[in-house]
């Protein structure tokens, strides 16, 4: 019984170490190095965003393709493999997608919400890196179904769908995969102006082959959103901008008032907001709220495109909390400029201001502000 047990005992060993070297030599066909580069061209032409990439810029256009596993085995070809190409004209980003799907009557969605999670969801998102710093960038996402998704990327790869930014797209089906065009206006991004390579992956979630793939490898035991694993972008013409923007928006604010004056009181008012990207790579917000509630909330202010300039953690000799209010209900006033100095240092200013009325004298007592500089 002994020599039955000793001889099972060896028979499962020398399978895990024949299993554990044809693993290894499988994942050895792929070297987790980031060399991969794709080119972005120039359109020469109209461009007619129908999700069909019959213009003839587009056959001209060069493709990121071979795309390999993250998931189940890590370094494999995918089985329904996908192309990227893009283009731009100095205002959009043009990026025209094929992806192969044989099945295209299965195609999963669990759901139809903007800003859904690609990994529940047959899709394709993309991943931007203007900086190359593997920090901080932009992830866009569209489904077969046409829905779109958009966030931030920090912490090199956590996702903050609250950012949203005007960008369109049109996926049309064919007869052995569907197509997508998108267009990206390069004032919803941030971005060295002048820089010609950016860093870049493309992912492909294809639940029904349970099937993750990249163009550029990202190894089984990292996060697929990870800027630590792109290739190079190279624009043949860098982008920048030729002059600031600026957009204006109203609207009506809420919040449960939970300050001495009025506790429990349910508090409604109108707003103003305002943004202007001063150029490429810094953005100035700001906002008015009558009648509301200061609640200077750290997250509230860091959606934007440098999620982690303020968060509690920065402060901890000011801070004790998330976030820092005012007694009262009153007007507020907010301003917050943001963005990358250059490569290595990043700026944040963020001040409000309560008043106890629109037209109340200034009391620096009121006002709390904050400022922070990173370095790289």
């Amino acid at each position: 019984m002994k020599n039955s047990l000793k001889n099972i005992s060896f028979l499962v060993f020398f399978s895990t170490l024949f299993f554990t070297i044809t693993t290894a030599q499988k994942l050895g066909k792929v070297n987790f190095v980031n060399s991969n580069a794709t080119q972005v061209g120039t359109v020469t032409g109209e461009v007619i965003l129908d999700g069909i990439l019959s213009e003839p810029f587009w056959k001209n256009a060069s493709p990121a393709t071979d795309f390999v596993l993250k998931f189940p085995l890590a370094g494999e070809l995918a089985k329904n493999q996908t192309s990227v190409k893009m283009m731009q004209d100095g205002i959009n980003l043009y990026i025209g997608i094929s992806c192969q799907d044989p099945d295209e009557e299965k195609t999963l969605q669990l759901t139809g919400i903007r800003d859904f999670n690609p990994s529940e969801n047959d899709a394709v998102s993309i991943l931007f890196d203007p900086y190359s710093d593997g920090t901080n960038g932009f992830m866009f996402s569209v489904t077969p179904l046409g829905v779109q998704q958009e966030g931030i990327l920090f912490e090199g790869s956590t996702v903050d769908n609250s950012w949203d930014r005007p960008w369109n797209s049109v996926v049309s089906r064919k007869g052995n995969g569907w197509e997508a065009e998108w267009m990206i206006p390069l004032t919803s991004l941030r971005f060295p102006s002048g820089k010609s390579q950016w860093r870049v992956n493309f992912l492909r979630y294809d639940l029904e082959s349970n099937e993750v793939s990249s163009w550029a490898p990202v190894p089984l035991s990292f996060d697929e959103n990870s800027l630590a694993f792109t290739g190079s972008m190279n624009w043949t013409s860098a982008p920048g901008w030729e002059k600031p923007t600026f957009a204006l928006n109203s609207g009506v604010s809420s919040n449960s008032n939970s300050y001495s004056t009025f506790p429990g009181a349910f508090v409604v008012g109108p707003g103003i907001s305002a943004k202007s990207n001063l150029n490429s790579s810094i953005t100035l917000d700001g906002s008015l709220n009558f009648f509301g509630v200061n609640e200077y909330n750290f997250k509230r202010y860091s959606n934007e495109e440098n999620p982690d300039l303020f968060e509690r953690k920065s402060f901890p000799f000011l801070f004790f909390g998330n976030s820092f209010g005012f007694p009262g209900l009153g007007s507020t006033a907010e301003v917050k400029l943001t963005g990358k100095l250059n490569d290595n240092l990043r700026l944040g200013v963020v001040s409000s201001q309560w008043m106890g009325g629109l037209f109340d004298k200034f009391d620096f007592r009121k006002n709390l502000t904050s400022a922070t500089l990173q370095q790289k």
